[in-house]
């Protein structure tokens, strides 16, 4: 071999272990490390009792154990009874993602409320997503477990019906508020939240019950109004330790009027093809028996006759007939009629609509 060959060999040798030298340090400052992001957390949460309604709080470190940043997520529940989140500036936000530098941990809150029902255990799952170098562990899942749901704050009667109740007439129930979860606590508050039902009375006073529990609030409601109608209400209360959202005691009522007219609309058609002349009316008394019935301020064209005359009863039946044709101005033509009856020696009106066609 000679020297000239010898010495363009060792240069091209020597090219090369340059240009790998060089091909080296290129690729560890611009290439991805083989490791990647690593993440280490809990993989369940458990709580041995939450009050039913009450949510359970606990705090998940989210540590990044690889060599680059780790992204989580695609966070996920079941249900908005659980989740992840966090407090920025004050308010409390869900976490929707969280990226996380190599060797640094954040931590979210895992919140869980126990939706009942009372003496059940239940579970949760939070899904999440990782960009983690190991394709098994990019689709992770933190399993919620409550052991035991407590009764807490149960109001008894669960609801209270009022009934149907007569114009003036006013009923009392009573309510109970009962804890079974054997914690020091008792209620701060017992509110209606319909002006119609007034709470009349609210014993504070803690009672043992037979069955075990205590009785936190004994007390009684009150439903009145002068308006007819259906009314729907509740008694909403409120613990002292905020550790739970009680349902509230449902309340439903009925509020009749002083009288009622049956039907309160009727069609009188007289075109020639179908005349309908006379409609017939029962009007019902809640405040007393009717003596007397007396239509107000007729048109001319209309009869009003009592079938038969009222007879001491809460009940009365008349008619109402055209006496004559329409004429074409007063044709589909809206009435409201005013029927005056004596009751007990008062007077009490009730008003129907009449169509006039033709």
């Amino acid at each position: 071999m000679s020297q000239t060959f010898r010495t363009t060999l060792g240069m091209v040798v020597a090219g090369v272990f340059c240009f790998a030298a060089m091909y080296g340090v290129s690729r560890y400052w611009y290439q991805p490390s083989e490791q990647g992001p690593a993440l280490e957390v809990v993989s369940s949460i458990r709580w041995e009792r939450v009050e039913v309604m009450g949510t359970a709080y606990a705090d998940a470190e989210f540590r990044n154990s690889g060599t680059d940043w780790l992204v989580i997520d695609s966070i996920r529940s079941g249900c908005d009874c659980s989740g992840l989140q966090t407090t920025v500036k004050g308010d409390v936000v869900k976490i929707e993602e969280m990226r996380i530098a190599p060797g640094e941990s954040k931590f979210a809150q895992v919140k869980f409320q126990a939706r009942g029902p009372a003496g059940s255990a239940l579970s949760q799952v939070i899904a999440y997503r990782t960009n983690e170098a190991i394709p098994e562990n990019r689709e992770r899942t933190l399993v919620l477990d409550i052991g035991f749901v407590g009764g807490g704050l149960t109001g008894l009667p669960t609801q209270i019906d009022f009934g149907v109740l007569k114009p003036g007439e006013v009923s009392e129930r009573k309510f109970e508020i009962v804890d079974d979860s054997g914690a020091e606590r008792h209620v701060v508050g017992v509110l209606s939240c319909h002006d119609s039902f007034a709470i009349t009375e609210a014993d504070h006073a803690k009672v043992a019950l037979p069955g075990g529990g205590h009785s936190v609030v004994r007390g009684k409601i009150k439903f009145s109004s002068k308006v007819p109608g259906s009314y729907h209400g509740k008694i909403i209360f409120a613990p002292s330790d905020r550790g739970s959202n009680p349902e509230p005691i449902l309340m439903n009522a009925k509020a009749l009027p002083n009288l009622r007219i049956t039907p309160d609309v009727c069609v009188l058609d007289d075109s020639e093809s179908q005349r309908t002349a006379t409609y017939p009316f029962t009007i019902e008394s809640n405040v007393g028996d009717i003596s007397e019935v007396e239509a107000v301020g007729l048109p001319e064209y209309l009869d009003c006759k009592i079938d038969p005359a009222p007879s001491a009863s809460g009940r009365a039946s008349l008619t109402l007939a055209l006496n004559s044709r329409l004429s074409k101005s007063t044709l589909r033509k809206l009435e409201t009629i005013t029927f005056r009856c004596r009751i007990n020696g008062m007077n009490y009106t009730v008003t129907a609509s009449v169509k006039l066609l033709g």
